[in-house]
Order: C-alpha cells, then sequence, then structure tokens
C-alpha cells in the first residue's frame, strides 16, 4: 500500500479518477499476456462497445474494487470506467476492466492532468528526456537521461495514436534505444501538479483523524487508519471521493472481521456514524 507518490510513479487508480484510455496499448497488452503468460478473458471494449473506440478515450473511474486474480493470487484492481468524452462514439457507455499491477509492462491508463500535461510538451526530435525506470527488487527506481532520436506513430493502424511514439536512446546504453510514450518523458519544462484534496478540506480531514484516535484505542485490533493518514499528509489522493471509498473500504473490512461481536460491531457503527458527521460532508 503506496502512502504517497513515487517519482515517476506508475498509474495507481482511485475512484473519482479521470483517465486517458489508450486503446492501442490495451490491445498489445491483451497480446502480451496471451503470449507470455496465459490467455486473458479480456477482449478490450472494441468488440462490445457499440461504436468504434478510438485511439484516447477520456473515462471516469465509476467503480472501483481491489481483489485478487484467479488462479496467480496476485492482487488486481476490478473497475468500472464510463467514458466522459461528448464528442466520443462511446459517449456514457462502460467497461470493465480488471487490471493486475503492470510491472512489464507500460500503462495504457494514465490520469488526465499528466495525459494533457504531457501532450501540451510537444515532445520533438533531439529533445533531451528523463525516463524513470523501476528497479527489479522493491519499490525504488532511477531516472535514465536520454534524448528522441525519432518520432513516429508505431502502428499505421492508429496514426494520431501517442502510444510509444518516442523512441530514445539513452546516455548510458545507446546501443538499444526505448520505444516511450510522452507521459513517461520528463525534463524542466515540463509542468505538472498532481490533482490533490484542497488545503482546507484536508486540514479538516487532519483535524479529525487526530481526533479519531481515542475511539480506535479502544479496539483490540488497531484499524489501519495511519496509512489513510498518511496517504492524505503526502497529497496521495487526487479527491475526496477517492479518500472516502477508501475509508469505506477500511470500515468494511472491519465489519466483516467482527460481524459476530455485537459489543465490536456497535464500536464499529459508532465509527461510520464519525465518518458520516466528519467525512461525508465534505
Amino acid at each position: 500500500m503506496m502512502p504517497a507518490h513515487e517519482g515517476g510513479s506508475r498509474y495507481i487508480p482511485q475512484l473519482g479518477d479521470e483517465v486517458a484510455y489508450l486503446r492501442q496499448g490495451h490491445q498489445e497488452y491483451i497480446d502480451h499476456c496471451c503470449t507470455n503468460y496465459y490467455h486473458t478473458k479480456d477482449t478490450g471494449p472494441w468488440t462490445s462497445i457499440r461504436g468504434p473506440v478510438r485511439a484516447v478515450e477520456f473515462c471516469k473511474v465509476v467503480e472501483l474494487v481491489y481483489s485478487t486474480s484467479a488462479g496467480s493470487g496476485d492482487s488486481c484492481c476490478k473497475m468500472l470506467l464510463k467514458f466522459i468524452d461528448p464528442t466520443s462514439h462511446v459517449y456514457l457507455q462502460s467497461l470493465k476492466l480488471t487490471l493486475p499491477e503492470l510491472t512489464s509492462f507500460p500503462d495504457f491508463l494514465v490520469e488526465r492532468t499528466r495525459f494533457e500535461a504531457a501532450m501540451q510538451r510537444n515532445w520533438t526530435f533531439r529533445d533531451k528526456c528523463k525516463v524513470w525506470w523501476k528497479n527489479d527488487v522493491g519499490v525504488d527506481g532511477s531516472w535514465w537521461d536520454g534524448r528522441i532520436v525519432s518520432v513516429q506513430a508505431k502502428s499505421s493502424e492508429y496514426p494520431e495514436s501517442p502510444w510509444e511514439r518516442y523512441t530514445i536512446k539513452y546516455r548510458s546504453d545507446p546501443a538499444e534505444p526505448h520505444l516511450h510514450s510522452p507521459w513517461e518523458l520528463y525534463d524542466t519544462v515540463t509542468q505538472w501538479d498532481q490533482p490533490r484534496i484542497d488545503d482546507e478540506n484536508k486540514a479538516k480531514l487532519l483535524t479529525a483523524f487526530d481526533q479519531l484516535t481515542s475511539i480506535l484505542c479502544r479496539f483490540p485490533v488497531p484499524l489501519c487508519l495511519e496509512i489513510i493518514q498518511e496517504r492524505l499528509q503526502n497529497d496521495y489522493y487526487r479527491s475526496l471521493e477517492a479518500l472516502k471509498h477508501d475509508f469505506m473500504v477500511m470500515l468494511s473490512n472491519f465489519e466483516s472481521f467482527v460481524a459476530k461481536n455485537e459489543d465490536m460491531s456497535k464500536k464499529i457503527r459508532r465509527l461510520s456514524d464519525w465518518f458520516s458527521r466528519n467525512i461525508s460532508p465534505l
């Protein structure tokens, strides 16, 4: 569970996010899974949704459940995305997507403000850039310095798609070029502020969490409130909706754990009432 965003970190969904959905990337991900790991049931929205799905579509995360993948037991995220661009042929239709942690494949869902900032940067041939590479072990990584050596569509089927449109040669490894998408490239010119909860509501929430300590001390099993509070302090949450979702997941998990204990259930109801009074109105 990440309490804060890493430098150059991958996209981790939050309820209420607006994202850019890259059709070409999704198709390549399905092919990648079938070739290297297993046959996935994911067929892509273009096989079931009425109307053509463009190379880039804007969506909103309207449902979000964390689960485990059948067979492997690895953690995954089950989402319902709603297409929100009124100019799209698939406007207001929905897409169900099960997304494991993409450790060996680029993101084909990109937080919208990050996508738009990357596109506005308008990277061109010979531009210098930095790319974040995560280490094979652990959560750390490092920046690699490189230069754009070519700019062209990866596939003639998607001539306008930004997906892996840039070929980068790294200064420390010039012999092997790498394909990248614009949201993977960084420099001092790139201007992008991570969406976050506004300062006023953030202060109210932190004060409310501090007041909650006396309630939590009465529970024999400690709640995982610390990670929510740390995320809030580190501006991890992009919206109030995402924070509320985490809090409700925490309550739901705890209610399941103490379902047969009437005394503990009463305390959980008190915690739920506290949530309704202090968090829900924000």
